[in-house]
């Protein structure tokens, strides 16, 4: 009867401290669910500031709507500014990008330490448009001489610029100090790959020691020696790199976090978004109301700027859709889908320059053909990002950076879309060789081209795999269910 007593109690024991060892291990694992969201929330909120950094520069331009004012100094300097604005800033965003793959806790240090971080991307375009001003004062009258003003404005750009640069290592390396509590995922990076990453983000401030020289070159109008140090410098860094990880091949995983596509997704989407908006930004209908021509002048403005916008929307939106399809089809990314992604996504932002020179003179051959022409190579770069994404490499013959259990018929109703895109916009540039094209007519057209060719490769994709297919489509996921 003890025995039996005991051995009851002991089971008893033994269940409860199993329940509890699990309950204790459930809180454990709703801790750090509950961390991580922290984090992720963290680098939302960072990627809707350095995308509202990257707006404070676009609505700093005026369009032009002809080739005179395309020509002026003013605008010049400003799409200048505007593109190292957005390169810079972009630059930092994917270091930033990338250390956060693996930082996946943070602290009340971690958190200040990126406030100061994206405080300074900000201030980054604020600078340079201050800049900007003294620098078309003196384009346009030389014999003015350069003001204090103008020379805290590019010290308030330098300091900018160079403190994002140091946040970055510095968050990186704190990272790595935090040895009772780590701020990493489960398992920390290999060695190799963190001191290859703290290399990686220590010379970013030393770029600017070639960066900004040769940004003074540009300014001061001597173009080939500004060039020749950006050039110089990127392929000795590529060099550099390029020696370092072929020496550490086998030790350095660069793969490490490079599957979570949801970041460069909500960034492209952001960039997207800022690039339909400039156009809108310009609409300002305020005027002097005692002058009647001014009024006159100022609808005319924007009933021009809106049929911009219009035009601008529905062909950004189809290019949205075709980015957005793809990246839902791709699994994981490399530096060069990085880089593919940053060319498509700086032709989308620039958009609005073509396509206000088109909407403005739409019976002019010029400006038709050179608004296809834009089109043609930013519809051709999607179709790269695509070609790079779905090669099927040597060694393990599978698609390169696509996802698995892919259904055929759907790769290839997409592969074939992407391709037909830029040949629409071909056969449009040749034909606004010959005869105008209203803008109405250009979207309806190409509307009707891009549709088509859906529908088509739809119907006989379905037919053809009817007929020569026997074994059903595998499982897929539901993100790539539909496309």
């Amino acid at each position: 009867m003890n025995t039996q007593h005991n051995h009851e109690t002991h089971t008893e024991t033994a269940g409860e401290a199993h329940a509890a060892m699990h309950k204790a291990e459930r809180l454990a694992e709703k801790e750090q669910e509950e961390r991580e969201e922290e984090n992720e929330r963290l680098m939302i909120f960072s990627d809707g500031v350095i995308a509202f950094a990257l707006t404070i520069a676009a609505v700093s331009i005026k369009i032009p709507k002809n080739l005179e004012e395309l020509n002026t100094v003013v605008f010049g300097i400003r799409l200048f500014s505007y593109l190292l604005s957005f390169i810079f800033v972009y630059n930092l965003w994917r270091e930033h990008h990338s250390i956060f793959h693996h930082i996946k806790r943070n602290d009340g240090w971690l958190i200040t330490l990126n406030s100061l971080y994206l405080a300074l991307v900000v201030l980054i375009p604020v600078s340079l448009n201050i800049m900007d001003v003294g620098l078309i004062d003196i384009a346009l009258h030389p014999e003015v001489a350069l003001s204090s003003s103008n020379i805290y404005s590019f010290l308030l750009f330098l300091g900018s610029l160079l403190g994002a640069s140091i946040m970055l290592p510095l968050m990186w390396r704190y990272a790595q100090s935090k040895q009772s509590n780590t701020l990493f995922e489960d398992t920390q990076p290999e060695k190799a790959f963190l001191v290859y990453t703290n290399w990686r983000l220590s010379a970013i401030p030393i770029s600017l020691l070639f960066y900004i020289p040769a940004y003074i070159m540009l300014a001061l109008n001597y173009w080939e020696i500004g060039v020749g140090i950006v050039v110089g410098y990127t392929v000795i860094r590529w060099l550099f790199f390029s020696f370092y990880r072929r020496r550490l091949q086998e030790n350095l995983d660069l793969s490490i976090g490079n599957e979570d596509m949801t970041r460069i997704q909500l960034f492209s989407d952001a960039i997207v978004g800022i690039a339909i908006t400039i156009v809108a930004a310009q609409i300002d209908p305020s005027f002097n109301f005692e002058d009647h021509n001014a009024v006159a002048t100022v609808l005319t403005e924007s009933w021009s700027l809106l049929g911009t916008y219009v035009f601008s929307f529905v062909l950004m939106g189809v290019y949205w859709l075709l980015h957005y399809h793809l990246f839902r089809l791709i699994k994981r990314y490399d530096s060069v889908l990085l880089g593919l992604n940053f060319v498509f996504l700086l032709l989308i932002i620039l958009m609005f320059i073509p396509a206000r020179l088109y909407t403005s003179h739409m019976s002019s051959h010029v400006y038709a053909l050179l608004f296809s022409c834009w089109q043609v190579i930013t519809a051709g770069v999607l179709w790269a990002i695509w070609q790079y994404a779905s090669y099927k490499t040597a060694r393990s013959h599978e698609y390169r950076l696509l996802k698995r259990n892919i259904p055929s018929k759907r790769r290839k109703r997409f592969a074939r879309i992407l391709l037909i895109n830029p040949l629409i916009f071909v056969g449009l540039a040749l034909a606004s060789i010959f005869l105008p094209i209203p803008t109405t007519a250009y979207i309806v057209i190409y509307l009707a081209l891009l549709g088509s060719t859906w529908t088509i490769s739809h119907w006989s994709t379905k037919k053809i795999e009817d007929l020569f297919e026997q074994d059903p489509d595998p499982k897929v996921p539901a993100e790539v269910a539909t496309v």
